[in-house]
């Protein structure tokens, strides 16, 4: 069977996703229950965290500033794109640092999601369809990018722990070589996987999220 050269590097390129989604899965899996437990927090114990979610807002707020500046969409589109890779990125490297970054970036962002949605809950509105029209359009897309990012840097996390672990004579030497080989190689497909979510994210949350919101809700939210 013959293949054009574009089918070829599709083929390659399905086959490195797959082997990225299949090496991290676990990891996944993990980073999306951190998040769900930040939200769950969030939600419930919305008056407990109220400073330190109020304090999370603060940086929202000063994009929604920047915003208020120069309101087009192709602004708006370049502020979101900008910030959700430099905090997906800098989850994914940080990692290495123990996990301590992505493992507290999915918590306090799951605890940020679910107090907005008790806020919106608290003052009569409907927090699931704020979730369903304000949310989901662009977090398909933004949600998978940022948890995966996260995981990726709790692996980064874990093999830099069991690296330690095998100068204290624990832990097997080439598996752990073999799994930094694989992170190595890896992290291009990763990377661009990453900022291809987040860049259809920014497109919908720019164009589409606004409009849904305000034919939805008016003013309100």
């Amino acid at each position: 069977m013959l293949y054009y050269p574009m089918e070829k590097e599709r083929i390659v390129l399905v086959r490195k996703l797959k082997e990225l989604w299949m090496g991290n899965r676990w990891y996944f899996a993990v980073g999306s229950l951190l998040m769900l437990g930040g939200a769950l927090i969030g939600f419930f114990q919305a008056e407990t965290i109220q400073q330190l979610a109020q304090s999370m807002l603060s940086r929202l707020q000063q994009i929604a500033d920047s915003l208020k500046e120069n309101n087009t969409p192709a602004n708006a589109f370049w502020l979101i794109f900008k910030n959700n890779v430099t905090s997906s990125v800098a989850m994914m490297v940080l990692g290495l640092f123990f996990a301590i970054i992505p493992v507290s970036g999915l918590i306090s962002n799951g605890v940020l999601l679910g107090y907005i949605l008790e806020v919106m809950h608290s003052k009569g509105i409907n927090w699931l369809q704020v979730f369903v029209i304000g949310i989901l359009p662009h977090g398909i897309f933004e949600l998978p990018a940022v948890i995966f990012a996260a995981s990726l840097g709790i692996r980064y996390g874990v093999l830099v722990m069991r690296s330690i672990g095998l100068l204290l004579g624990a832990g097997q030497k080439e598996r752990v070589k073999n799994d930094w080989l694989t992170v190595f190689r890896q992290f291009p497909s990763a990377l661009f996987t990453v900022i291809a979510l987040l860049f259809v994210a920014a497109v919908i949350e720019s164009v589409l999220t606004p409009r849904l919101v305000q034919n939805t809700f008016g003013t309100t939210v």
